[in-house]
């Protein structure tokens, strides 16, 4: 950790003082670094441990080690606390001033990648494809938005609104907009779309839900599954049935449905989080996470094989034995064959293999 003074323009004009922060460096990103506030920063490293250091002297006032986990994103504080992020998925807030460990809460198995923002209040975390709002006090969760894969993507308050992307970035991205000034916060979550039930297989997806009362039109907005923009339901009483055929290249991720409702005149927007990953079919309970510093280390066998060999290296961790060149002809399959997206295709081969051991990708091809 570096502080260096600078001049009237912004230009740095020497070295104050620096400081070791752990065995390894902060992962360097558009969303790593420091949190300042109260004449204290605060910083998480590699190896877990979250350090706080005077702004003045670089003396360290207090640390922490939240365990065998990385810290990714920046830490943020309000100026009383502060709070941080693990890849391990969770968020834990401490006293800026004394270090003592408020409250801690698991959030997202995938980890949380970009840090939290106040708004309104709350404390906002994106993972597991959702916008969460807690409670800042106690870690207790007011409200959640579907909001798809988006897991870099930091969110951004603005008076009482909150702006992320989500959607399946970089092929299918959007925007949301979360407005927070309303009486009751839990209506940010899907209570207009009550008994919601979401069936899906390889091929296709169906989706229905209770249609709230005065609602005089509503559609689903299926492009991030590759399907057109406005499908209309089947109405059978109350309940309103979607059917959708995932595309080729949409059969592996998170995505965040848009929902438009016309009621009394008025345009509400919701999203459904649809989650075609790791949770689902004959894959229920692999791992999802492995500690890079666990694997074996194995070389890549071509220049441009990291992605086979980092795979090849995290299968076997898990027992599953397969050469870097088996791993790399299934993963072309899928691109050319399945027109698999190639943003998914280490973890459609993953999956397969998970479950269909080292056969060929051929075996598993649809009928």
């Amino acid at each position: 950790m570096y502080c260096v003074s600078l001049d009237d323009t912004g230009a740095p004009v020497s070295l104050e003082w620096k400081r070791p922060i752990g065995k390894t460096g902060v992962v360097s990103s558009e969303t790593a670094g420091p949190a300042v506030g109260a004449d204290r920063i605060v910083i998480g490293s590699l190896d877990g441990t979250v350090t706080c250091f005077a702004c003045a002297t670089g003396q360290v006032l207090w640390t922490d080690h939240v365990g065998e986990v990385t810290i990714r994103s920046a830490a943020f504080t309000d100026g009383e606390r502060v709070y941080v992020t693990t890849l391990g998925g969770s968020i834990l807030a401490y006293s800026l001033h004394t270090g003592a460990r408020l409250w801690e809460r698991q959030l997202y198995a995938e980890g949380i990648w970009a840090p939290p923002a106040l708004a309104a209040g709350l404390l906002i975390v994106l993972g597991g494809g959702v916008l969460e709002a807690i409670d800042p006090s106690n870690g207790s969760s007011v409200a959640q938005v579907a909001v798809g894969h988006g897991p870099y993507s930091a969110p951004v308050p603005s008076g009482t609104h909150v702006f992320v992307g989500g959607g399946d970035p970089p092929f299918t991205g959007y925007l949301f907009a979360v407005d927070l000034a309303v009486a009751d916060p839990t209506s940010m979550a899907d209570q207009n779309l009550a008994d919601l039930e979401i069936q899906a297989n390889d091929w296709e997806i169906q989706i229905s839900f209770r249609v709230p009362p005065l609602v005089t039109d509503l559609w689903l907005d299926g492009r991030p599954l590759g399907a057109d923009a406005v499908i209309r339901p089947v109405r059978r009483a109350d309940r309103a049935y979607f059917r959708i055929a995932l595309a080729p290249g949409k059969r592996i991720g998170k995505y965040a449905l848009p929902v438009a409702l016309w009621r009394q005149d008025k345009l509400i927007w919701n999203t459904i989080l649809v989650d075609l990953g790791m949770n689902r079919g004959p894959t229920l309970g692999l791992p999802q996470q492995a500690r890079v510093s666990h694997l074996i280390f194995e070389p890549q066998a071509e220049p441009t094989a990291s992605g086979a060999a980092a795979l090849s290296m995290l299968l076997g961790h898990f027992g599953l034995k397969v050469s870097q060149q088996h791993v790399k002809e299934m993963a072309d399959y899928l691109v050319e064959t399945w027109q698999v997206d190639p943003h998914h295709k280490w973890s459609g081969v993953a999956m397969r293999i998970s479950h269909a051991g080292a056969r060929d990708v051929r075996a598993k091809k649809p009928s």
